[in-house]
């Protein structure tokens, strides 16, 4: 497993930037796999996909170890999950990393893609006649 570097940034935001570098490398790589920017009902963006990672593993973690751990097993998975080179490339996901961004996608909720819209909706409502 890789080990994060001793950072002078603190830990939440180690792990903000993992996971934001990890959605983009996931997005990334769907978009050259299938030349589209949805997984099966899901619309891949970045923030769409930074927020699975956050509430389906990091929190799921955090659930089951509690805070302190959680929050520390969710930053050793995430830095797993990435290259190492992601300081002087764009982010690319290992052997690991790919298998944890399917199986996530892939046991993901439908109803996820609505609580976690980033869009905004307006309804017309037409006047009595």
């Amino acid at each position: 497993m890789n080990q994060p570097q001793v950072s002078i940034f603190p830990a939440e935001m180690t792990t903000a930037l993992y996971r934001r570098a990890i959605a983009s490398a996931w997005r990334q790589k769907t978009l050259n796999e299938t030349g589209s920017d949805q997984y099966g009902p899901h619309s891949l963006t970045v923030e769409r996909i930074e927020m699975a990672i956050a509430l389906h593993i990091e929190c799921a973690l955090i659930n089951e170890y509690g805070e302190a751990q959680g929050a520390a097993a969710a930053l050793a998975l995430l830095t797993d999950m990435l290259e190492p080179s992601l300081l002087t490339a764009p982010p690319v996901l290992t052997v690991r990393g790919c298998e944890v961004m399917a199986e996530l996608y892939r046991t993901l909720p439908a109803a996820f893609d609505d609580f976690c819209s980033t869009g905004v909706g307006v309804a017309l409502h037409q006047g009595e006649v």
